[in-house]
């Protein structure tokens, strides 16, 4: 099962060595400062979740460095720590590091433990020992290595100081033959002993290991196992529960929590390491009622900066490449050859696919970096606390706000932006969601034909609603999905760091890498997308192009609400970019006065309730694909979301006419 992320020939006389950690130790900055730019990414069949990893040189020894995911456990609650155990017990790496931030090594200590009942070979980095130093603490790196016996280096990793010790001293461990001590989980052995006999040759994990993590997430864990083990192993899980009168989960948290006590009683001089700026500064963040005022505040703020300049840049490049590149292509083409079909093919087929995938990098380089930034400084964990209470009621964790607060200005932002939810069924499930928030082209497009039916206020008025109904839209069909499909939200702890001054250079080499992948895997789809797109345009048949023919047969369901095909080829326009649609009417109708006196002002409604809330764009469908790696996923995006506005169609058109019939 070796090499399915690493390939063979490259593990071969290499020394790997994994990064395991919590978000917000420090993990990436220690990864990039130690590997530089020569970076690939690998994940299994079925995986979302991506490692990260680099083969270096140091002295003569070859070192394949991953970074695992960042994780609060390795209890399998999460995709994240389902794919970092999966990595270490498949892949088999020489060496885990563990990285702990030193002013948070009550709750970075936990995944520490974990590793080291599934391997000796660990070692532990405690970072950020400036901030202890500020503080006034010491910390006794060679008493903590004592009490673990394992190696312990201290780092201050955005200096660059501690971190080539890592490498040197992982090198060291896999030339030795000491081992770690083993944790002793006191009266709970006796347990932990009848499921390791339960477990022998059942499963590639160690029994040990497999047996803790079943007393903390049975559910999960227990699914591989056979039915005669399941019945045995919930006895065992019976007999703790009787004996300490708590679930089996909450018993091996409270050992080892209370292991972790007892380790940082004997390392600090002082017990408190509360950061004073971070405690006073919570004070007011996290107030009752201010805090979700706050939250929006950073986020919109965020937005704002993000899309005034990211969708400035990006409208250049597209205007730039669009009537320049396209333009000189066009006239190219033409002297070489004088078939029109073949240089439309070519130009508006093939290369204006591309100009979409060029034009989206700056404004998802630009989102991506933004949020990055309130992540590191430690903003983001504060407003997924503030948010978390609200959204537990529609089965989403406070962290669904930010994918649907990017969504306003790029659907495909908003679906790439839900990497940072801890669930994957969560993040499926707000993917498919937030394409009921309103993106510019669609906002442009809905103020442009409301402006055209109301005066400026009630257009205005109109718009509003549209845009936040698309966030109380989200929130429904969530809370609707999950009677269909079950619970989502997972409880996860939130880890309040503190606020730090972030590496301006880490944060931007993240930002790259993380684009870099999605504009490899999407453009290649958009580009072609849009040439199928194209032939269906402008294959003509008898009764007029292909589109048109798919616009008659669909037209069959939007009759009843006054709509024809014209209108139906528009929405199916909007599918490759939204922004299409607008210029499609003014095609197909020779403007929008004609547009506008041909249509009944409920039938408008109707379409444009529609249209504000139909099926995603060609590239954000193809982000959908990208990030859940499923067709399955983008399919139910568009089924939902199409449903959904169908059902509003209607029912816009039937309140408005009986509005306008009203005696």
């Amino acid at each position: 099962m070796v090499g399915k992320i690493i390939p063979a020939e490259e593990r071969e006389n290499s020394v790997v060595i994994a990064l395991l950690g919590q978000p917000n130790v420090g993990k990436s900055t220690i990864y990039n400062r130690l590997t530089g730019a020569h970076q690939r990414i690998g994940n299994w069949p079925g995986k979302t979740v991506e490692i990260a990893w680099s083969k270096i040189k140091v002295d003569s020894k070859q070192v394949i460095l991953v970074d695992l995911p960042g994780t609060y456990s390795l209890s399998g609650f999460t995709e994240e720590e389902e794919v970092a155990v999966r990595f270490i017990v498949e892949e088999k790496p020489d060496v885990i590091v563990v990285i702990a931030d030193v002013s948070a090594l009550a709750r970075n200590l936990y995944p520490l433990l974990q590793a080291l009942e599934l391997t000796d070979k660990v070692i532990l980095v405690v970072n950020m020992l400036d901030e202890a130093h500020r503080w006034g603490i010491k910390v006794d790196l060679d008493a903590l290595s004592r009490i673990i016996n394992i190696p312990v280096i201290g780092t201050i990793a955005i200096k660059g100081i501690g971190v080539k010790d890592i490498i040197k001293a992982a090198i060291a461990l896999t030339e030795s033959s000491s081992k770690s001590r083993r944790l002793s989980y006191g009266e709970l052995e006796e347990y932990i002993s009848r499921l390791v006999e339960l477990m022998s040759e059942k499963t590639m994990l160690p029994s040990r290991f497999l047996a803790l993590q079943l007393m903390e997430n049975y559910e999960e864990v227990s699914k591989t196992l056979p039915e005669d083990v399941k019945i045995e192993v919930t006895k065992v899980l019976e007999d703790i529960r009787l004996r300490y009168r708590r679930d089996p989960s909450i018993v091996v948290a409270s050992i080892r929590y209370k292991m972790i006590d007892n380790i940082l009683l004997r390392i600090f001089k002082k017990v408190s390491i509360a950061d004073r700026f971070t405690e006073k500064l919570d004070q007011i963040i996290l107030r009752r009622g201010f805090d979700i005022l706050a939250s929006i505040a950073i986020l919109l703020g965020g937005f704002y900066i993000a899309f005034n300049i990211g969708g400035v840049v990006a409208e250049n490049i597209g205007y730039i490449l669009g009537e320049y590149l396209l333009a000189f292509a066009t006239d190219l083409l033409l002297r070489v050859t004088a078939n029109e079909f073949l240089c439309g093919l070519l130009v508006d087929g093939v290369l204006r696919g591309l100009v979409v995938v060029i034009s989206f990098i700056p404004l998802i380089f630009i989102f991506t970096f933004v949020f990055a930034l309130i992540e590191n400084v430690g903003f983001l964990a504060r407003m997924a606390l503030a948010l978390d209470k609200l959204f537990s009621r529609f089965d989403m964790s406070g962290k669904a706000s930010f994918p649907m607060i990017s969504s306003l200005a790029c659907n495909v932002v908003g679906v790439v932006t839900t990497r940072i939810i801890p669930s994957y069924k969560e993040r499926l499930r707000i993917i498919v969601t937030s394409q009921f928030v309103q993106c510019p082209p669609r906002q442009i497009t809905l103020a442009i034909l409301l402006g055209l039916a109301f005066p400026p206020l009630i257009a205005s008025a109109a718009l509003i609603m549209y845009i936040t109904f698309g966030f109380i839209l989200a929130l429904l069909v969530s809370r609707i999905l999950k009677t269909f499909e079950g619970k989502a939200r997972i409880e996860t702890p939130i880890e309040l760091p503190p606020y730090r001054l972030p590496s301006m250079k880490v944060i931007a080499k993240m930002t790259w890498n993380r684009s870099l992948i999605f504009i490899k895997r999407a453009g290649v789809i958009i580009a072609a997308a849009n040439v199928a797109f194209w032939l269906l345009l402008n294959i003509p048949l008898n009764s007029g192009s292909l589109l048109e023919v798919a616009g008659n047969v669909l037209a069959v369901v939007f009759r009843p609400i006054g709509l024809g095909w014209k209108e139906v080829v528009s929405l199916i326009a909007g599918f490759v970019a939204k922004e299409v649609t607008i210029g499609v009417i003014g095609l197909l109708y020779g403007g929008y006065d004609v547009f506008m006196s041909t249509i009944s002002l409920a039938s408008l409604l109707a379409f444009l309730t529609i249209y504000a809330y139909y099926t995603p764009c060609l590239a954000t469908l193809v982000a959908i694909k990208v990030e859940s790696g499923s067709y399955k996923v983008a399919a139910k995006a568009v089924l939902v979301s199409l449903t959904v506005a169908l059902i509003l169609g209607y029912a816009s058109y039937a309140v408005a006419n009986w509005l306008l019939n009203f005696p």
